[in-house]
């Protein structure tokens, strides 16, 4: 026969066995809080992808400029130029209509040409003498260059014989185009790692290159063929504080 404290120690042992499997069965058949929640999220998740999604929306970036000159483009006061700028998204060009003054003082449009315009920051136009024949030619920036500093346009020369502006093919090719009075032709200024100074003849409707001036590590002087042929005719060092400089001839700095 068992002692009593025995018999109690044993009881108390089924009592605390008996809870712990009954809470282990209890647990088994309950589900989680962590999946409930997971469940929950999956269906949202489904309704949210079935759901009419809407439209994304489309960045608009459009700007319009004007410009009319009647009292300096070609024939003073006898000639007008009037230029309009536009980027709609797809379609950026330079519209441009050119005026003669009739007997009966009326404009009568002799010109509409058109450009692309890959510039997006406006056109700027300017007017001034490019090939010192005392009528006034007309320039606007139609590009953008892979640095600030180089300014690119379409440059479009007043002709007097035929009353019309003249494209100038390849102008958009130079860039920072001017009239150089030392030379009377016209040069352009690349600004890339160092400077490169060109000096440009107008033939027609194109301008051809005849001389450059590099500058870097030295400054070297190039004249250019009718033929196309570069010949190198000077190399010289040159200080570092020079190479931003724009030559106004190809013998000496401005």
């Amino acid at each position: 026969m068992r002692h009593p404290i025995v018999r109690l120690c044993a009881f108390i042992l089924s009592l605390v066995v008996g809870t712990a499997i009954a809470s282990f069965l209890i647990s088994k058949r309950s589900i989680p809080p962590s999946e409930v929640q997971s469940d929950n999220l999956d269906t949202e998740s489904k309704q949210s992808i079935n759901e009419p999604q809407a439209p994304a929306q489309t960045v608009t970036f459009e700007w319009e400029e004007s410009f009319s000159n009647e009292t300096d483009i070609g024939r003073r006061r006898k000639n007008k130029v009037e230029i309009r700028c536009v980027n709609h998204n797809d379609r950026a060009e330079a519209e441009i209509e050119f005026y003669s003054l009739s007997g009966t003082r009326e404009w009568t449009r002799k010109q509409s040409l058109r450009f692309e315009n890959l510039n997006y920051a406006g056109c700027d136009p300017q007017i001034s003498d490019f090939n010192n024949d005392g009528y006034k030619d007309i320039t606007f920036i139609s590009g953008q260059a892979a640095r600030g500093a180089n300014e690119i346009r379409t440059l479009l020369i007043y002709d007097s014989k035929k009353d019309e502006l003249i494209h100038v093919k390849n102008s958009a090719d130079y860039p920072n185009l001017a009239y150089n009075k030392r030379l009377n032709c016209i040069d352009a200024w690349a600004v890339h790692g160092a400077t490169t100074t060109i000096f440009l003849k107008l033939e027609g409707d194109m301008l051809r290159e005849f001389a450059s001036v590099d500058t870097g590590a030295e400054r070297i002087v190039t004249i250019t063929r009718r033929s196309g042929e570069r010949v190198v005719i000077r190399r010289e060092a040159m200080n570092e504080n020079e190479v931003y400089t724009k030559y106004s001839t190809f013998d000496r700095a401005n």
